[in-house]
């Protein structure tokens, strides 16, 4: 039962946060999508650590949820970077 109940202010909060980022973002007037999923992610990784360990079962489920959305993470940081350091190479990737 407490671990239901541990998992549930886990979600809660996190939803909580991902609501408030997003109005947030939506107040600066921030309109570009990889901003809001990397944002999203920084915030379901740092209650991940505030929350762990969690119960086991659980755990297995959110390891393979971790290292999609790590991926996902590291993959727009890596565009965002390639875009600083070398706009050319992005442009003739886009074909723009």
């Amino acid at each position: 039962m407490s671990e239901i109940v541990f998992i549930d202010k886990f979600l809660v909060r996190l939803a909580l946060s991902v609501f408030a980022a997003l109005i947030g973002l939506i107040v600066v007037g921030e309109k570009r999508a990889d901003v809001y999923v990397a944002v999203f992610i920084l915030i379901y990784f740092i209650f991940l650590a505030l929350y762990s360990p969690l119960p086991r079962e659980v755990e297995g489920k959110i390891s393979l949820i971790s290292k999609i959305l790590l991926t996902i993470f590291i993959i727009i940081v890596a565009f965002r970077i390639l875009e600083i350091l070398a706009p050319t190479i992005i442009a003739s990737i886009l074909g723009l």
